[in-house]
């Protein structure tokens, strides 16, 4: 059996679809070089037993998904063809014309999408010694007739005179083009021409006779750190240049044996450089690879059998004129043609090892932004440049050749109870459901990795990311560096894949039902991890090289390999009485736990203020209907004592599904988190006759009502369906309420993942509902019936609508922000509806019949009210430059001119919109008597980051001056005196004692009563 060595010396990859039944066939909408959107109409039961229609829809990508052809997108063909006498491939942005006979000038001829020509052919292979600056060429190209390999690859046997036997194999992709010079025997070693292993690299020549101009980025994979060393090196570091041209960039690449997995985070993977140089006025793409590196693959391969070794050995010289003298002469032009019939079959048994390194069109996804409200199918590698920007999106894999490769910064816009969702295509409790899919996820997603971060310039920083059924979860190239933060990974392969040199850190991470080789693979990883839970994991690191340190960490039930240094860490090969499960979730710490408080506050100090937010208890799940008065508290303490040890999950203090609420009030008090899930015909909180909900917040513990997968880890399907209720809703449509009810919301945040349904759906009589300084992200928020007030919100991507078909009721929307997502407002019923002091970013807006709207804000050229008013804004932006602030990331900037139009620019002072307590901007400015700026704005706080008070009583001022005018109004306490009513006893021992404990106000829109209550959640610490 022969073996062989394959060096894979030219991977251009350009700019790159499946359908569960359903009501209708899936339709693609839209298409374009990279991507296509896909929908289909799916109709779901209603908690009332009714059907309702909606419009499902995602986005799958894959870099050269389509090419261009008569003025329409058309799919990508991964496919070479023998056409008049010429192997072509000519169905895919990218069109090659492979020459019969290798040894030819411009043997392949490419043009990329930019109508870019790269006419290339090999030259041969070439030992160069790093330190002495010593080459020598020891194979060079010759006569060789090709085969086409169907369905995308052609084979040219015995390439190569030499000291080696080499083939050389292209291969095209929709995705890319790849050159492979595959050895067939071991080359000598370059001691036999003087030559010191130790320090020499086998290099791939390719010559290129036409290529347009390149811009040149160059980046150190290994670097020679002896400074002494240094000095008598000719090429102490091992470089890798970025060639970035119009039509095409030519990125890193890696090398690994032919015969293995071509994972290239493998144990015998190896980063790979190249340069491009002007020698002798020829321009030569090279491609290198330490020999130490390859040295033992190369021992697999039988020798060779015949050695030269009298071959010249060029000596060093600032023209690399000696250099030159080792290449052969450019091919001679031959007239072989390709004939009919002319292919190989595939040769499964031959051994190897590749070298390989990519380029993607320039046309490619570039600054590309994955939604919070939108489903992603991976069908193939997605190469990703410029700045990605990551929000709680759900992105769904392929089982096999699917990943995001990411050649450029990070913006992660994650966020407790929004988190970023990497799963399955066959995973349909999150998300939309694609095509095609099983419902059962098997085995591995995402080739051989789900994120692929490529740029060794920067240190990622990513945060609450979940994976689900990954091959492996993320992955670092050679001297990669990252920040990762409330992760979750499992099941499972791997958790993190790392190259030589990349320095990975983890801070509240949790890897469970880790299978195979290692939850960290491969590498030199010198890593410090923080709370880790590592549960059920065959091998905790496949190799002992490099430094891992771990603190407050648990391994439980892991195999092998629990190779690490570190304090206040805990192993245990059982997992009995460790864990225990609450619905999806299976690593809450047991009751009673001896892992609470044991861990060091000798952590990283953001960590450890972000784990006081967080909990290892579970939720209480909630089952009875509601008939009584109740007020639910946090009860799932927060870790705000000795760190316990482990991952942390968000707080979710009450779970439950299908809680009707009769004739009674349901009290949320401020801080509570309620998880919600079930189908959509199973309803989060049901409002019947005289229910009601009273949901009230504070600006820096806000109330929270989520779907339960944005928190757990989905280690059960108990509570997962392949739709979404809605959150709090009203049964079917004009209910009649005999008994009045009520929807009483503030500063409560609402998020639901991509598919997400209603956050509140309200269709019923004799209701009161009032929505104040609330956030909705995703989802949808719809009203039929109630007269609707809401004042000082954001829809962050939410589907808003307010209808009115048969019966009209009032409406008042004022100083709410709306970031995407789109708004409809149908009012043919007639009903007196004011939209006004309102930001519209990026949203669709569609009307039906009369809304008075004015001093609304829009993006240039977007979709307004009518009648357009004369003193909207108009903002000549494409996008609102938001800033992350200290309670959330909507936050206006104060020194962008751009944005000033906003400010000072509503329909009334601040003191009667209620926002003399507010602000927009982040250096915390507040409204005061100003006149009110448009759009979404947060309590303004003091400089330790806490809500004004003024009067220093422990009661802030947003709260004394209840309606938010600025002055004490009868029955308000005075805000700017901690002794109201001049009794000697301060405001707030005043309301401890219960004394004057109601404060109330009203004025223009703005009022109604706030109970104050004080509570301290309970640590229940054993």
């Amino acid at each position: 059996m022969k073996k062989a060595f394959a060096l894979i010396c030219c991977a251009i990859v350009i700019p790159a679809a499946s359908l569960p039944a359903a009501q209708t066939t899936p339709a693609i909408i839209e298409k374009g070089p990279h991507h296509r959107v896909i929908e289909r109409t799916v109709s779901e039961v209603q908690p009332d037993g009714t059907r309702r229609e909606r419009q499902s829809s995602y986005v799958e990508l894959a870099t050269g998904l389509h090419y261009e052809k008569d003025g329409e997108w058309v799919e990508s063909r991964e496919e070479i063809e023998i056409f008049q006498g010429a192997a072509i491939a000519r169905q895919g942005q990218m069109q090659v014309v492979f020459e019969a006979n290798l040894n030819s000038p411009g043997a392949i001829d490419l043009l990329d999408p930019a109508g870019g020509r790269f006419r290339s052919h090999v030259l041969g292979l070439i030992y160069t010694d790093y330190a002495s600056g010593h080459s020598v060429m020891i194979a060079e190209i010759k006569d060789s007739i090709g085969q086409v390999l169907p369905p995308n690859q052609v084979v040219y046997a015995d390439a190569f005179d030499g000291d080696c036997v080499a083939d050389v194999r292209y291969t095209i992709t929709k995705s890319g083009f790849e050159q492979d010079v595959i050895l067939r025997t071991a080359p000598p070693s370059p001691a036999e021409w003087g030559l010191n292993p130790e320090t020499t690299r086998l290099e791939v020549f390719t010559e290129f006779i036409e290529m347009p101009e390149a811009q040149v980025t160059s980046v150190v994979l290994k670097q020679e750190h002896d400074a002494v060393a240094r000095q008598f090196m000719k090429e102490p570091d091992l470089i890798d240049q970025q060639l970035d041209f119009v039509g095409l960039r030519i990125g890193p690449g890696q090398a690994f044996p032919l015969d293995a997995s071509t994972d290239p985070f493998s144990e015998t993977t190896t980063p790979t450089g190249k340069s491009l140089e002007r020698i002798d006025g020829r321009l030569i793409l090279i491609e290198k690879v330490d020999y130490p590196s390859v040295r033992a693959q190369l021992g697999q391969l039988p020798p060779s059998a015949a050695l030269n070794k009298a071959r010249k050995v060029a000596l060093p010289d600032p023209g690399r004129t000696m250099l030159a003298s080792l290449l052969p002469s450019r091919p001679a032009a031959t007239s072989a043609r390709w004939r009919e019939g002319q292919y190989a079959k595939a040769d499964t048994s031959r051994k190897g090892f590749v070298l390989d390194y990519v380029a993607v069109a320039a046309s490619s996804l570039t600054n590309y932004h994955f939604k919070g409200d939108t489903t992603y199918h991976v069908t193939g590698l997605v190469q990703l440049y410029g700045t990605t920007v990551l929000e709680g999106a759900v992105i769904k894999y392929d089982s096999s050749a699917s990943y995001l490769q990411i050649r450029g910064p990070v913006d992660c816009r994650t966020s407790s109870y929004r988190p970023a969702i990497f799963t399955a295509k066959d995973d349909d409790t999150v998300g939309e459901i694609i095509a095609g899919s099983t419902g059962v996820p098997t085995n591995y997603y995402g080739s051989s990795q789900m994120l692929d971060l490529r740029d060794t310039t920067l240190t990622y920083d990513l945060h609450h990311l979940h994976f689900f059924h990954p091959y492996r979860a993320i992955t670092l190239v050679a001297n990669g560096k990252a920040d990762l933060r409330h992760l979750q990974v499992g099941p499972g392969r791997y958790a993190l894949g790392q190259n030589s040199g990349s320095i990975v850190t983890c801070r509240n991470f949790l890897f469970h039902d880790l299978a195979d080789h290692g939850t960290i693979t491969s590498g030199i990883p010198t890593n410090r991890s923080e709370h880790g839970t590592l549960h059920r994991v065959e091998n905790f690191r496949s190799n002992t090289n490099g430094l891992f340190t771990l603190t407050n960490s648990l391994l439980i039930s892991v195999t092998n390999n629990l190779f690490f240094v570190g304090a206040n860490n805990v192993t245990n090969l059982s997992d009995t009485g460790i864990f225990q499960t609450v619905g999806a979730a299976t690593h809450y710490l047991a009751a009673g736990s001896v892992h609470r408080d044991a861990g060091t506050t000798n952590i990283n100090p953001t960590l450890l203020a972000e784990l006081r937010q967080r909990t290892t208890y579970p939720p209480v799940v909630l089952t009875d209907a509601i008939t009584n008065d109740t007020t639910l508290a946090p009860q799932a303490s927060r870790d705000t004592d000795l760190p316990d040890l482990g991952y942390h999950h968000d707080p979710l203090d009450y779970a439950g599904s299908q809680l009707t609420i009769t004739n009674a009030t349901l009290t949320l008090s401020a801080g509570t988190a309620l998880g919600l899930y079930g189908g959509s015909s199973a309803a989060g909180l049901l409002l019947l006759d005289g229910g009601k909900i009273v949901s009230e917040g504070t600006p820096d513990n806000l109330n929270r009502i989520v779907r339960y997968n944005l928190v757990q880890e989905k280690g059960t399907n108990a509570w997962s369906a392949s739709s979404v209720g809605k959150s709090i809703t009203t049964p079917g449509t004009y209910a009649t309420n005999t008994y009045a009810g009520e929807v009483r919301l503030r500063f409560t945040e609402f998020s639901m993942p991509a598919n997400g349904n209603d956050h509140l759906y309200t269709a019923a009589t004799n209701l009161s509902y009032s929505v104040r300084d609330c956030q909705f992200h995703g989802g949808q928020v719809t009203s039929l019936r109630p007269d609707v007030t809401l004042l000082n919100n954001l829809f962050d991507r939410v589907l808003f609508k307010l209808y009115a078909p048969v019966n009209g009721f009032t409406a008042l929307m004022r100083n709410g922000t709306h970031f995407g997502g789109s708004v409809t407002v149908s009012n043919v019923a007639g009903g007196s509806w004011n939209v006004r002091d309102n930001l519209f970013d990026s949203t669709n807006v569609v009307q039906n019949g009369t809304v008075t709207n004015n001093y609304n804000a829009y993006l240039t050229n977007g979709v307004r009210l009518t009648p357009n008013s004369a003193n909207d804004v108009l903002l000549t932006l494409t996008n609102v430059a938001y800033e992350v602030g200290l309670l959330g990331r909507f936050y206006l900037p104060t020194n962008l001119t751009s944005h000033n139009p906003l400010f000072n620019a509503g329909s009334q002072n601040a003191t009667n919109a209620g926002l003399y307590h507010y602000t927009m901007v982040t250096n915390q400015t507040r409204e005061l008597t100003t006149t009110v700026d448009v759009g979404f704005h947060y309590v303004a706080l003091n400089s330790s980051g806490q809500p004004h008070d003024t009067d220093g009583d422990g009661l802030a001022d947003y709260l004394e001056d209840a309606n938010g005018n600025g002055v004490a109004d009868s029955g308000e306490k005075e805000w700017q005196n901690a002794d109201s009513d001049g009794d000697g006893v301060s405001d707030f021992l005043e309301y401890l004692m219960g004394r004057n404990a109601a404060i109330s106000g009203t004025t223009n829109d703005v009022g109604g009563t706030l109970n104050l209550r004080i509570y301290t959640p309970p640590r229940n610490r054993p």
